[in-house]
């Protein structure tokens, strides 16, 4: 307003910025931060006003945030003389603002009642499962963003809601197909062929032996149903699959396991290192013409931990290393030599994010080393619902265990 001053203080008392607009530059009536404070050093505030400060009215502000304070004041004097003519204005905004008001208030009444009443029928649609409820709007207010909110949220929702099925599913055929692929029928009948030569042959103690061993490989391939088991018993259900196919194969099969024991108790998605000893030995080292070696280690480092298979195979150039990177980053088309890696990487990338999966190296008549890189935990992820699922889990374990 004309004729009025403006000091800005900060915390401490300190002048940041001042101003006034008194009619020709008047420095009359104007106040430095020093007159100013001592005028109201000792005065009445009603509230943040104070009217007897030696002819000036003044009000402050304080900021909460900042500690700053601003003091405005006014000369009573040039106060009275605007008064007639502020009078006459307030009279006159009084009768417009109450004939606008009342113009307003019909027509903003129904306008907002109009588009909360939409609103509040597309919610009903939502909660009932219609999330194709969206309302079309171009108005810019805070009902306008409250129906974009309401449009935005429901699209995620119905997003969500997708994504959360379709990765349900993905579990699923992930864990079907990592079941279908680990019990291979080749697998099992080849090993039924080593027992019964064993038995002809007049070895009994192997034929027991490795009967044993194909018990325990396939107890640890069911698990009870359970998705995640040990380090340990990972560990132990790989020694199982290479100590049969060391029956087999062992002309041209060596191996060692260094799976550092403090990792044993961490969790791990089942079947994650069998694929990828499987992948050594038939892409790996049996095509050697000597005697091959796979390698297994497991360590933890930071708050991961790193399982390594590495054989001294045939290896591979670049056009087959390209080649089985893409069969891995295409999970679900079956492929010759990529369908087991791939379907380790997605289950491993579903279950923990796709900064974790596996990374491979291969050379061309040196071998193959993959790294799987997962966080180490200990806590079981998987969560059985309560109630009747329960039951169905412990039905479906039961199941399993015969």
């Amino acid at each position: 307003e004309q004729n009025c001053g403006m000091v800005v203080l900060d915390a401490d008392g300190r002048v940041i910025c001042s101003s006034d607009t008194f009619e020709n530059n008047n420095t009359r009536y104007r106040l430095n931060s020093k007159k100013l404070l001592s005028l109201i050093d000792g005065a009445e505030w009603d509230n943040d006003t104070c009217g007897n400060t030696e002819g000036y009215s003044v009000v402050k502000k304080e900021s909460s945030v900042t500690g700053w304070t601003v003091y405005v004041y006014e000369p009573r004097k040039l106060v009275l003389r605007s008064a007639n003519s502020m009078i006459t204005m307030i009279v006159v905004a009084f009768v417009v603002a109450v004939a606008g008001a009342a113009a307003a208030s019909i027509f903003t009444t129904g306008f907002i009642t109009r588009r909360i009443n939409k609103l509040k029928n597309s919610m009903a649609k939502v909660e009932n499962g219609d999330f194709d409820a969206v309302i079309n709007t171009q108005d810019k207010d805070e009902i306008g963003d409250l129906i974009h909110s309401f449009n935005s949220m429901t699209t995620q929702i119905k997003n969500l809601i997708t994504q959360v099925y379709e990765g349900r599913i993905s579990q699923k055929e992930s864990e079907m197909r990592a079941l279908r692929a680990q019990i291979n029928p080749h697998f099992l009948y080849n090993t039924l062929d080593n027992i019964v030569w064993l038995i002809e042959g007049n070895e009994p103690d192997e034929a027991v032996e490795m009967v044993v061993t194909l018990s325990e490989f396939f107890r640890l391939v069911l698990s009870k149903g359970k998705e995640f088991i040990t380090i340990r018993q990972e560990e132990q259900h790989i020694s199982s699959y290479l100590q049969i196919q060391e029956k087999r194969y062992h002309d041209i099969l060596d191996y060692h396991i260094y799976i550092d024991p403090e990792i044993y108790e961490y969790q791990i998605p089942k079947l994650t290192l069998q694929p990828l000893v499987e992948n050594a030995l038939y892409h790996g080292i049996k095509y050697k013409r000597s005697r091959g070696m796979i390698e297994i280690t497991g360590t933890k480092e930071g708050e991961n931990l790193y399982l390594t298979v590495a054989d001294d195979g045939v290896g591979m150039d670049e056009d087959e290393l390209k080649k089985l990177g893409k069969e891995i980053s295409r999970p679900c088309k079956e492929t010759e030599s990529g369908f087991g890696l791939a379907n380790v990487n997605e289950r491993i990338r579903m279950y923990f994010g796709a900064e974790f999966g596996m990374k491979i190296w291969s050379e061309k008549g040196s071998g193959t080393r993959i790294t799987i890189e997962i966080p180490a935990i200990t806590d079981n992820p998987e969560k059985p619902e309560a109630g009747k699922q329960s039951t169905r889990s412990e039905e479906a374990e039961n199941e399993a265990e015969k």
